[in-house]
């Protein structure tokens, strides 16, 4: 899934809220959510939620002025089951929540300005598809969670959400 970039994802020296729920399957490693300026690496700014190539779920942020800056899990996430992962930003610090548990935290500084657009469930610069289903999917331009809280199972929107998608049409 592509989300054309739009002004409402330009998240430049605000705050960020990513959150989705997800279902690894056996082997899954690669980006989940993913804006990110595409073959200028990460020293470019922009945001990924991803696993890495051990399952283990982390949220990275690049405000350009470095190689980025990772929270990440220290184990992977259950296959085959629903698990929520929120990454927020909030000028400061980038934190990874792992079903409403605060994982990870680390500190970085300046502005997120990334014109590409939202990629779901891929690599965007490979193409290469995550092999992931993706249920609830928000990005809010508030950090709503600096400690532990419990996800809800179905994503709503509230007065700072940019973008709300129900990935389970059909289902």
């Amino acid at each position: 899934l592509i989300v054309p970039d739009h002004a409402s994802l330009q998240f430049g020296a605000g705050e960020l809220t990513a959150e989705l729920w997800v279902i690894p399957m056996p082997g899954a490693t690669g980006p989940l959510l993913s804006k990110r300026n595409v073959g200028s690496g990460f020293g470019a700014a922009g945001f990924e939620l991803f696993l890495d190539d051990l399952g283990r779920p982390g949220f990275r942020v690049d405000t350009g002025a470095g190689e980025g800056v990772i929270a990440a899990a220290d184990l992977p996430l259950p296959e085959g089951v629903f698990s929520h992962l929120a990454g927020t930003w909030d000028g400061a610090s980038v934190r990874l929540f792992v079903q409403g548990v605060l994982v990870d935290a680390a500190s970085t500084t300046g502005g997120i300005s990334c014109s590409e657009p939202l990629v779901v469930g891929m690599d965007p610069i490979t193409g290469a598809v995550t092999d992931v289903v993706v249920d609830e999917l928000r990005l809010n331009g508030v950090a709503m969670y600096g400690t532990n809280f419990a996800p809800s199972t179905v994503l709503s929107v509230g007065p700072d959400t940019v973008l709300l998608l129900h990935l389970d049409e059909g289902a």
